[in-house]
């Protein structure tokens, strides 16, 4: 808000509206205090700037995702449109801030869906201005056009908003087993995936007891499985951090149930095959950790522990 009014003249006096003045007040509170509260965030940021490219997709794996290509045709519709329109301004900051997420995408070069959803909301505001400007034309086939897209859109919004999806990662078997065996209680899932932790132990009703919800920076440590891990004094201080870090969460919020991902196809490695259990036993905390566990079932693609 506070950018739209800074770029366009005759909002620039909103800037010191009282309202969007505490707006920018919270934001910036809450970037203060995660600072002061969680010390250890510039670390982690550090961390994924440095192991990001696990993950690596081709730059036309990624230009070539849906919201890619609506993003050039609203570009070149908006572009066309006329600048002198009411709400030419406001779309060309949201093309700004569309094309500035789109290089962060393609500099990450993951491609996973949820890294498209500010991009669709840029896309969304961007069409939705185009046809409040196309209703206020006095060019009749831009009236036309906008009332013809108008019901559309409302249909694709209800069809998106009501499907009723299955759960990622074929973690849907385990959430009655979560639900039941750890509600209100810390739970341990070990996958390079964000998708085999969420949305399972929200809808469970269970805590993530440790502070990654996924392995999600190991493949740029190990790309594929190794013939032998590396030593304590060998490891890089981000590795050692993921282990550090494991040991210490797993003592202050011992889970009652720890799910592994066994099966082939992990992402973030050559080949997809890695054992997290190989690999963490390894470090002698965990393997203490682990004598506390005994196997309880194997459900679809993951292994499950109970606390003993």
């Amino acid at each position: 808000i506070q950018l739209f009014n800074l770029v366009t003249r005759s909002r620039r006096p909103q800037v010191l509206r009282l309202d969007n003045l505490l707006i920018a007040a919270v934001q910036a509170g809450a970037a203060l205090m995660t600072i002061l509260l969680f010390p250890d965030y510039l670390f982690v940021f550090r961390m994924a700037v440095a192991t990001y490219h696990s993950f690596g997709k081709s730059l036309f794996e990624i230009c070539v995702n849906p919201a890619g290509v609506f993003l050039v045709a609203t570009t070149v519709a908006s572009l066309t449109w006329g600048r002198r329109r009411t709400l030419a301004g406001f779309r060309n900051v949201m093309l700004v801030v569309a094309w500035s997420d789109t290089l962060v995408v393609i500099y990450q070069r993951e491609g996973f869906a949820y890294h498209y959803y500010p991009l669709e909301v840029m896309i969304l505001l961007m069409l939705t201005a185009l046809l409040l400007d196309a209703l206020q034309t006095t060019a009749a086939y831009q009236k036309v056009l906008a009332y013809a897209v108008l019901p559309l859109i409302g249909f694709v919004g209800i069809v998106q908003g009501t499907e009723v999806r299955a759960m990622p990662k074929q973690t849907g078997p385990l959430l009655p087993l979560v639900e039941r065996e750890a509600k209100g209680k810390p739970v341990l899932v070990l996958s390079t995936s964000l998708w085999a932790s969420s949305p399972l132990l929200s809808y469970a009703g269970a805590t993530s007891a440790w502070r990654y919800r996924s392995l999600w920076n190991l493949g740029a440590f190990y790309p594929e499985q190794p013939a032998a891990y590396r030593t304590n004094a060998e490891m890089s201080e981000y590795e050692r951090y993921l282990l550090d870090s494991l040991d210490e969460d797993m003592r202050r919020h011992p889970p009652q149930l720890i799910i592994v991902e066994t099966g082939d196809d992990k992402e973030g490695f050559r080949g997809g095959r890695f054992d997290y259990l190989d690999y963490l036993r390894h470090d002698q905390r965990f393997a203490r950790h682990m004598a506390d566990y005994t196997e309880l079932v194997d459900v679809t693609r993951y292994k499950v522990f109970r606390r003993r």
